[in-house]
């Protein structure tokens, strides 16, 4: 394998295709916010990586392919895993970012995760037989765990999930185990009532978004879109999580800027206030557009390719989780 991914180039026709792609990647985000994103890019090859993802699918499309086709996360690299909590509030590890989501061929995924590894350690400043290792261990792992979930029956694979404590308590290094018990903590430590103390001020049916430009400002510049519950998308989440927000009004709106590729897309923060000072939930709102692996547009709304998608490939997903 040449793992020797970003040697020295000059101006060629691979570079003017890059770059055409990326100011075609481009159109549709909001103007003011696309010196971020090419920042954001431009601070290492993992950074250029991430926001690379269409870029990637053409490459991948390009090259023979396994057949094996399912539900693809479409954006599979190192930083788009997490720790999250389940609605019975477990602390779970999984995929966190589904824009991409798409059906296609099952390497596809597995290519992009193991040449993130690759740049990250790169990053890192690894030796390339570290590097080396470092891929050769996430692609046998993985061999490894599609094996043993082979082994089980159907539904015993559908209710299978990756718990957080048992995922750390079986990492042998000390060191990367303390690490990851401490991103743990934080993550136990994330709930509506920490976002509001981090993204907010003031108190009870007073308390706004802070206007923290260009990460979190006001919606004023952008025209025509604010988040709300009464445009379908209550329809769209289970009757007992309707029966909750019913309790709840939108009181404010934030735009809220979040990762590498994503930047320039209308991301919005909602803030929900019911009876009770802290009753108090901070949705996320995404711009959906279509996925870089699809081959042409579908008839269906990209909101729910995108919710669809993530409910099909996370072990537990969001109750809120929906679109509109």
């Amino acid at each position: 394998m040449n793992l020797n991914l970003f040697e020295p180039w000059s101006a060629s026709p691979r570079a003017d295709q890059i770059l055409g792609l990326n100011q075609q990647q481009e159109q549709g985000r909001l103007p003011w916010l696309l010196p971020l994103r090419r920042q954001r890019m431009a601070a290492s090859a993992f950074s250029f990586f991430r926001g690379a993802a269409a870029q990637m699918a053409i490459d991948l499309a390009q090259q023979t392919n396994s057949g094996e086709q399912l539900q693809l996360c479409g954006d599979a690299h190192l930083m788009n895993f997490g720790f999250y909590a389940s609605p019975e509030r477990t602390l779970l590890f999984d995929l966190n970012d589904f824009d991409e989501t798409y059906p296609g061929p099952f390497e596809w995924d597995l290519k992009r995760l193991a040449v993130s590894a690759v740049l990250a350690a790169q990053e890192l400043g690894l030796k390339e037989e570290e590097q080396q290792t470092a891929v050769k261990t996430l692609a046998k792992h993985y061999r490894s765990c599609i094996a043993r979930y082979g082994e089980r029956n159907r539904l015993e694979a559908w209710y299978a999930r990756l718990d957080a404590e048992a995922f750390i308590g079986g990492i042998s290094n000390k060191h990367f185990r303390s690490y990851l018990e401490t991103v743990a903590q934080q993550a136990r430590g994330r709930d509506s009532l920490s976002s509001v103390r981090r993204l907010c001020e003031g108190e009870g049916p007073s308390r706004r978004f802070r206007n923290d430009p260009p990460t979190l400002q006001t919606l004023e510049a952008v025209e025509n879109w604010r988040p709300s519950l009464n445009n379908g998308y209550l329809d769209t989440l289970r009757v007992e999580v309707r029966g909750l927000l019913k309790h709840f009004n939108v009181v404010d709106q934030a735009l809220k800027v979040v990762g590498v590729g994503s930047v320039g897309r209308r991301c919005g923060l909602a803030l929900l206030q019911g009876e009770h000072p802290n009753d108090v939930i901070v949705l996320q709102v995404k711009e959906a557009v279509a996925s870089v692996l699809a081959k042409e547009e579908s008839g269906r709304q990209q909101g729910q390719r995108v919710v669809e998608g993530q409910r099909l490939m996370q072990s537990a997903s969001d109750p809120f989780l929906g679109w509109a």
